[in-house]
């Protein structure tokens, strides 16, 4: 919702109206913002308006491609439709090691029309990916019940095998992820721990050096007034003498 509000004033702005290619840009996360918020509707009317500004990117078409994929299967379970959209993102893919979740995504296409020969080999192409192991683990589970549908009891435990050991993976990983966050949070909480206790010390240096200034500055001007003024050579009233007045004329 944060990313919502923050896209939609970005849209409102005068140098975003004027810029077709930040528009694009705005609109597509303005349409993963919806995503996440399961308004599909307005999600899908924001792809379609950056597919339809002929200023986008090839990278963002192709990633909506993949997105329209993703609402038509799960929102509306139009497979065909989402079935021609996945293809495309696939047959466009400069990376094909990278989109095992495409792949899951197609297998699960493919599952729920019952083409279940099919959706094994998509999920086994996610398993070929090493870049998302999120996706992999997805398709080891949804492996392991398409063996069981097709009685390959042997790939069915196996796969759920593989599954349990993925999981396991991913839960140490984010045991440590959590780990280093902690030890990244204290060693920053220390560090700045210990640039106010340099602070302060530097402060209370300067104060204290500014007391005894003070102080010095204080007594010295103390001492100069309790000193005794010096007494005139002459008695008040006191007229100079004949000497005197010669030495002073000249």
């Amino acid at each position: 919702s944060e990313a919502e509000s923050r896209f939609l004033a970005a849209k409102s702005n005068p140098y975003c109206l004027r810029d077709s290619l930040q528009m694009a840009y705005t609109d597509f996360n303005l349409g993963l913002s919806h995503m996440y918020q399961s308004r599909f509707r307005h999600a899908e009317e924001d792809f379609y308006a950056v597919l339809h500004n002929p200023y986008t990117p090839p990278l963002f078409r192709k990633d909506i491609d993949y997105q329209l994929a993703k609402l038509n299967f799960y929102e509306s379970k139009d497979c065909a439709t989402s079935l021609s959209y996945v293809n495309r993102f696939i047959a466009q893919a400069e990376n094909p090691k990278g989109i095992a979740s495409a792949w899951v995504l197609k297998g699960n296409i493919m599952a729920h029309s019952q083409q279940y020969d099919s959706a094994y080999a998509c999920y086994q192409n996610a398993l070929a990916c090493h870049t998302d192991i999120y996706a992999r683990n997805q398709a080891n589970k949804l492996l392991a019940h398409i063996s069981q549908l097709t009685q390959k009891n042997d790939s069915a435990e196996y796969y759920s095998e593989a599954y349990q050991s993925s999981l396991d993976s991913i839960y140490n990983s984010f045991g440590r992820e959590e780990i280093d966050s902690i030890r990244n949070t204290h060693r920053l909480e220390t560090l700045r721990l210990e640039k106010t206790s340099k602070t302060v010390r530097l402060l209370s240096f300067g104060i204290v050096a500014l007391m005894v200034a003070a102080l010095l500055l204080w007594a010295l001007r103390k001492r100069r007034h309790s000193l005794p003024s010096v007494p005139s050579s002459l008695p008040h009233g006191a007229a100079p003498s004949d000497g005197d007045e010669d030495s002073m004329t000249h």
